[in-house]
């Protein structure tokens, strides 16, 4: 298991690496704030007023690192769950799918579902996965993603309820609880 995410690591260092100039004039802490009021608005049918506004301001926390930093190719989905392992051949690199919301974004949020699912249970498996990736997380990252998790959460809730996903909406829900979101 340290292995694969060791290779997973590595996958992700070399999507991160990529040769990448982008062509979005709009900088990512505008872009990443348009994206935040969109998904706030859709989360008033499903939320309390008090949550939103809660999730509003850890967000706003994490715009500072966000406006120092430049897109690069993001997977935005990097999970366990998207590694397809073969059992035949488990020292083999594991398979990556579910590209399909890949775009330029910020690299951090391709930590996220490790940081906030995987990890804090099992350290091995971080290490592992930031050998793999060649470094630690900076100071400025892992602000980010305390920051910012709570927003990511919010968003699995409303894609979840829109989309009939009961499971995944629990799962959006119980890290909204473990951050501290008010009730």
């Amino acid at each position: 298991e340290r292995l694969v995410h060791a290779r997973a690591g590595r996958f992700l260092r070399a999507l991160h690496d990529l040769p990448f100039r982008s062509a979005d004039e709009m900088p990512l802490s505008t872009a990443y704030t348009m994206r935040m009021d969109a998904w706030l608005d859709r989360a008033a049918d499903c939320m309390s007023a008090a949550a939103i506004l809660w999730v509003r301001s850890r967000a706003l926390e994490a715009r500072e690192f966000i406006s120092a930093q430049q897109r690069r190719p993001c997977h935005r989905d990097f999970s366990p769950r998207n590694w397809l392992v073969e059992a035949a051949h488990p020292y083999s690199p594991p398979g990556i799918i579910d590209f399909e919301h890949s775009r330029p974004d910020l690299l951090v949020l391709d930590f996220y579902r490790l940081w906030s699912e995987v990890w804090p249970g099992r350290p091995d498996l971080r290490r592992a996965f930031l050998e793999g990736y060649g470094r630690e997380l900076t100071a400025g990252e892992e602000e980010t993603l305390e920051r910012h998790s709570p927003f990511i959460a919010l968003t699995t809730v409303v894609w979840s309820i829109e989309h009939d996903d009961r499971e995944f909406e629990l799962r959006g829900w119980d890290e909204l609880r473990r951050l501290g979101m008010p009730e």
